[in-house]
């Protein structure tokens, strides 16, 4: 038996290689998340470590050894994956090299703008959305990984003074930052805000989240975008959300003329599908995504061809 281990980013660029090195009888035994330091150690990167084999040789899927802990029904649920991603592998052996024309995400690579993270020329930059989706978080993560690459100064300013604890977690992440924040209670403060951060390059903006099914919190939203001054403004949306109620809340704010999605709670749901739908409906670039609490860690630029790439694996698994 040969074998070979793999580090990845994603499934779909382990199946190439193991198809390239091992062929089309090679499995995969086992596969486990590991993750790496980025190149100067500032933060890390979630991979993914495979094991693939080949051989007449390959461990047997039948009872297990007397001295084994694994339990029968994990083995069966082993066998029927291995014999999944068998099916996966062959099938993209057959498929040609480039999608069709009619491809819808291939076609979706075309139709939303690629303006990954934040806009260069942009100073002040609000972060709007309802409730629950991790706006607060969100910032922070940004707020630290523009420090800690040195490149702007970087001011924050909290226009949700509707849940005090959303103010408070604010200014402990602006104080750890070492960073200056402002609050401003109405859009009639807002110019005062503003003025305590002037000397900075950077200044991001945390707001109220709300439900948006009234049509005054949209108008509240877009009043306070306009006190405010914002150069780009974020919707932040929850990838655990149904697709109707993702798409119903985009169609809403499109008043406030929002310029990038932000998805967060990656890390909660196995489908990306809904912001495939979402995208579809209404192109818009995708700032950064977000997969777990820790800061800054779980926040990446987003890649708009990755999860074109993450929905076509989920869809060819789910139909295998």
């Amino acid at each position: 038996m040969r074998m070979k281990k793999y580090l990845v980013r994603e499934m779909p660029e382990a199946i190439a290689q193991i198809r390239r090195d091992l062929g089309r009888d090679a499995v995969i035994l086992s596969t486990r998340p590991v993750t790496r330091r980025t190149r100067f150690g500032l933060r890390q990167e979630r991979w993914i470590e495979v094991t693939a084999g080949v051989g007449p040789d390959l461990p047997g899927l039948g009872p297990p050894p007397p001295d084994t802990r694994l339990p029968m029904p994990d083995l069966r649920q082993l066998q029927e994956d291995i014999e999944r991603l068998r099916r996966f592998i062959e099938g993209q052996s057959e498929a040609p090299a480039t999608p069709p024309a009619d491809d819808r995400a291939s076609a979706l690579l075309r139709r939303v703008p690629q303006r990954p993270g934040l806009g260069e020329s942009a100073r002040i930059i609000a972060f709007i959305g309802p409730t629950g989706v991790g706006k607060t978080t969100t910032i922070a993560k940004i707020a630290a990984l523009q420090v800690l690459s040195g490149k702007r100064r970087v001011g924050l300013v909290s226009a949700d003074t509707f849940r005090i604890a959303a103010v408070d977690q604010l200014r402990t992440y602006a104080e750890i930052l070492g960073v200056p924040m402002a609050v401003a209670a109405r859009p009639e403060e807002a110019e005062s805000a503003l003025a305590a951060v002037r000397h900075c390059d950077l200044v991001l903006v945390d707001t109220t989240g709300r439900s948006y099914a009234r049509s005054e919190h949209v108008e509240d939203t877009r009043r306070w975008m306009q006190a405010l001054h914002v150069d780009e403004i974020h919707l932040v949306l929850a990838m655990t959300a149904k697709t109707s109620d993702l798409l119903r809340v985009a169609r809403t704010l499109e008043p406030v003329r929002f310029d990038k999605f932000l998805l967060t709670k990656l890390d909660e749901t196995s489908s990306v599908d809904g912001a495939m739908e979402l995208l579809w409906e209404i192109p818009r670039p995708v700032s950064y995504v977000t997969n777990g609490q820790n800061v800054p860690d779980d926040i990446e630029v987003a890649d708009l061809d990755g999860l074109v790439r993450q929905a076509r694996v989920g869809q060819a698994l789910a139909g295998a």
